[in-house]
């Protein structure tokens, strides 16, 4: 009862698929715990104040009125069920704290001032390098009317797909650490800082921020790294990076909706009857208006 009960605070922290899709139309979030709560959670906040309705969304309708900027971010906490769901609430109430109180849309400065304010709420001397407390996340800044995002991650990357042969943006390509394509569509990856929040090792680190141009019908994804070491296959092995990226550009045919269903039966398959390995979360943002 108190572990249910425990799922019910962190479900209420956790903002509606229904409230994103109010101003990210065109999205999904993937979010299955390993166990009945989660060391993984997202995160969603509307840099001008103006937030949609709580009430549910029939279709994917673009927002009506003009918005500035949405920010969205996918967090990986160290460990899962009771310790992660711990580590969670510390870094959503961090991060809400962050955002709201320097009224900053700039990711790697959120990044910066996340990794401080976990290393102070830890009460740890920041170069104790035995204690490992901390979370992977990813920050995007989306300027949906611009097609504009701004990104910085600690370990977890973003990946973008696009139709081959789309004319890229300078500054995008310099930021692309790898194109990977199936034909019809490619596949870019811009790689997260090498370092955790909350890795004491590291105290003076400064996330980097990537400021990127795209295209309208351009996908962009983040996500913890549940997916791909899920254990499963013949072989009972991970998923791996690879066989994920193979399949996200597989369904770019799809809608959000679609893919978001896709990225079930893909998982369900691939597990079979083995235990889910970790905490799983994916957050899906196509640049539609």
């Amino acid at each position: 009862d108190s572990i249910n009960y425990a799922k019910m605070i962190q479900s209420a922290i956790l903002p509606s698929v229904e409230t994103i899709r109010k101003n990210l139309p065109f999205s999904f979030i993937f979010f299955k715990p390993k166990d009945v709560v989660s060391g993984d959670f997202y995160y969603y906040h509307v840099s001008d104040g103006v937030t949609g309705s709580h009430g549910a969304v029939s279709s994917a309708m673009p927002p009506s009125h003009p918005i500035a900027n949405v920010i969205v971010a996918a967090a990986d906490c160290t460990g899962h069920g009771v310790p992660g769901a711990f580590m969670s609430l510390i870094g959503f109430d961090a991060l809400n704290h962050i955002i709201k109180t320097h009224d900053t849309i700039q990711p790697g400065l959120i990044l910066n001032k996340l990794h401080e304010n976990i290393c102070q709420v830890l009460r740890s001397g920041i170069y104790d390098t035995s204690n490992k407390n901390g979370m992977d996340i990813a920050v995007c800044s989306i300027n949906p009317g611009k097609y504009e995002i701004q990104y910085s991650g600690a370990h977890i990357p973003l990946y973008i797909i696009r139709k081959t042969g789309d004319t890229i943006d300078e500054m995008l390509a310099k930021s692309v650490h790898k194109r990977i394509s199936n034909g019809k569509h490619e596949l870019l990856i811009v790689k997260g800082f090498a370092k955790s929040i909350g890795d004491f090792g590291s105290p003076n680190k400064l996330f980097p921020d990537y400021n990127l141009k795209l295209s309208q019908g351009d996908t962009v994804y983040i996500f913890s790294d549940g997916f791909i070491d899920q254990a499963g296959g013949q072989k009972k092995k991970k998923y791996m990076s690879k066989r994920f990226r193979k399949f996200l550009l597989s369904i770019q045919e799809l809608d959000m909706y679609h893919q978001y269903h896709a990225l079930e039966q893909e998982l369900k398959a691939w597990q079979g009857d083995n235990e889910q390995t970790d905490d799983i979360v994916v957050i899906g943002v196509r640049m539609n208006r």
